[in-house]
């Protein structure tokens, strides 16, 4: 399987780690006919949001990630790059991505390791309890699907963690997925969540 990865920064070494023992052949920081050609497509790395939109725009992550979805080609998104997939984010100057509804904001409390809440999700939805990695002071806490008005298309499929402070963990929308959690950060658990959605690259 052939995916397309740009690492935003070093600390995505981890994730392209876990992407290449899975058998992935992964190419870095691709030509944007190699992304678009490419299995999947996987963005990564924690920033700040302004280098990370900086970085979106130089690269035309936002033009790939587009044609890709438009096609139902596999996107994987991770980490602090996932908060520009909502509508408002705080300390963004300029536009989002826009592709679900929401706010990203200072998170309130720095714990690092959060469980989630029992789901549906077949991706993280079975994980009897085990903590996942949320290191960044940045969030999203409301599920983006009781924020859509009635309308024909399927609502994301939205994971929560529990405790004092509610995030998303994680959104499921087709062929885009959005991790606001590092699974290479997250022990044998994250590599069982990146197992799981490979799996589900290969029956596309």
């Amino acid at each position: 399987m052939n995916v397309a990865f740009f690492p935003l920064h070093e600390e995505a070494k981890g994730l392209q780690d876990l992407l290449t023992s899975a058998g992935c052949q992964v190419d870095l920081s691709p030509s944007g006919s190699q992304a678009l050609a490419a299995d999947a497509l996987v963005i990564a790395g924690e920033d700040s949001h302004q280098a990370l939109a900086d970085y979106f725009s130089s690269a035309r992550l936002d033009y790939l990630l587009d044609r890709r979805l438009a096609g139902g080609r596999h996107v994987l998104v991770v980490g602090s790059p996932m908060h520009l997939l909502f509508e408002n984010v705080e300390d963004l100057e300029g536009g989002s991505l826009a592709q679900w509804p929401g706010n990203v904001n200072r998170r309130n409390f720095s714990e690092q390791h959060l469980r989630v809440e029992p789901s549906k999700s077949p991706l993280i939805g079975d994980l009897n309890g085990e903590p996942l990695s949320f290191p960044s002071a940045y969030a999203a806490h409301t599920d983006p699907a009781t924020l859509l008005g009635p309308g024909p298309l399927k609502p994301p499929l939205t994971t929560m963690t529990t405790g004092q402070e509610k995030l998303v963990a994680a959104v499921e929308n087709g062929a885009l997925v959005g991790l606001q959690f590092l699974p290479h950060c997250s022990g044998e658990v994250g590599q069982q969540i990146i197992s799981k959605w490979l799996m589900r690259v290969r029956e596309k």
